[in-house]
């Protein structure tokens, strides 16, 4: 449509110039006719755009519908699960993966013995597969075979109990359309004496309004890294059996990830946490080490 427009504009210009071929060649257009003409163009184009987005619109509709569809039809699961079973292990064996209509496999024969408490770093290279070996721990990615078990149970409960029983903070935290303060302590009201890690004072000290700072379309007033610093809070305040996150320090500062890192691993003192990162600090602190490389296991320690 730009185009188009732009060859009008030429048209027109040259014409009135006397040296473009056409039906008033040799006297041209004289301006008048030549700006309303101009001014028109981008209203004519205008419904062919309309036209062609809400075509492009369509196809997406279709395009997603077709993905969720067999979703939908799928038969609803009634497995149920004691939310108040003791958590003993994770065990991944033999896990393959490919994302629907992609024949290439994201993880390759992943084998994974993880403890009840402790902290688990998953190291490798940007597309190892890192995230998604996250998600399938936080139940969030299903999987057809029995490659995941929570305390020797099938894939299904495991699955399931993963979901309810994992906290999970990838690399864009969500943030409601609220108040810091519910952000945090997931309630607008709370006690003056209410005890939150000591990390959110920097956060504070930048807000006028302190807890009441209002937030919106997904935190925008906050920077990436105090995103990560609220969820983490959040995740503390309110920890579940597995506290899972990604790439937690990617957008601190130096003096930060030496306040985070700790926090981390007191975290993970009564827990499993389960972290990936390219942070070399964790490789000091972290009980057991999973390296990957293009989704195979390159190591396990």
């Amino acid at each position: 449509v730009t185009i188009c427009i732009a060859v009008v504009a030429i048209y027109l210009g040259m014409s009135l110039l006397g040296i473009m071929t056409g039906p008033n060649y040799g006297k041209g257009y004289d301006f008048q006719i030549a700006l309303f003409l101009l001014m028109m163009s981008p209203y004519f184009f205008f419904y062919l755009r309309k036209f062609v987005s809400a075509y492009h619109d369509r196809n997406r509709a279709v395009a997603a519908a077709k993905l969720l569809m067999p979703i939908l039809n799928e038969d609803i699961d009634t497995t149920s699960i004691n939310i108040d079973d003791q958590f003993n292990n994770l065990a991944i064996n033999n896990l393959n993966f490919a994302y629907p209509d992609s024949p290439v496999k994201v993880l390759h024969n992943i084998n994974v013995q993880f403890p009840s408490k402790g902290l688990v770093l998953i190291k490798g290279i940007s597309g190892s597969g890192k995230s998604t070996l996250l998600k399938i721990c936080s139940g969030s990615l299903c999987l057809q075979d029995n490659s995941i078990s929570v305390n020797g149970k099938d894939a299904k409960y495991s699955q399931k109990w993963l979901r309810t029983n994992s906290s999970y903070m990838n690399q864009f935290p969500f943030v409601f359309d609220e108040t810091l303060r519910y952000n945090v302590f997931l309630k607008n009201e709370t006690n003056k004496s209410q005890k939150y890690p000591e990390f959110l004072d920097k956060i504070l000290a930048k807000k006028d309004d302190g807890w009441e700072t209002k937030l919106s379309h997904n935190g925008k007033q906050l920077s990436g890294g105090e995103k990560q610093l609220v969820t983490l809070a959040r995740m503390m305040l309110y920890p579940k059996p597995i506290a899972i996150l990604d790439e937690p320090t990617a957008n601190l500062d130096p003096d930060t990830i030496e306040i985070i890192i700790p926090e981390i691993m007191k975290l993970a003192e009564d827990r499993l946490v389960i972290v990936a990162s390219h942070e070399k600090m964790f490789d000091n602190v972290a009980n057991t080490i999973v390296n990957l490389n293009w989704g195979e296991q390159m190591s396990h320690e």
